[in-house]
């Protein structure tokens, strides 16, 4: 499966940016995620709650940095499981944010 979307932020991309780095705060940005914690410089955990429909799905992820595109991408990979022992593999979860004019970006992942 696979999951797309993009929206328009009113703030230069550096900001955008520096954000995407600021994982406390990303968390609270992304649909789902209650936590992040860095673990090191390429590892992070991630408390993920969701719901769809009828389902809910409550896991940890563990995720690592495979590229950095300064300024403009972050990809990782990774997974986790659930209680019950549901297993998610992300093989590829992109971040990116390019510039629309001086103020304003355009977020996709």
């Amino acid at each position: 499966m696979e999951l797309r979307d993009s929206f328009r932020v009113d703030a230069p991309s550096s900001q955008v940016w520096e954000l995407f780095w600021d994982f406390p705060r990303l968390a609270s940005c992304l649909p789902g995620c209650e936590a992040i914690e860095v673990i090191d410089d390429s590892n992070f955990k991630a408390q993920v709650k969701q719901k769809i429909g009828p389902f809910q799905v409550s896991m940890e992820l563990m995720m690592t940095i495979v590229d950095v595109t300064q300024g403009r991408q972050i990809v990782a990979e990774g997974g986790g499981s659930d209680r019950r022992g549901n297993r998610l593999k992300i093989i590829r979860a992109s971040l990116a944010v390019d510039p629309i004019s001086p103020g304003e970006a355009q977020v996709s992942y």
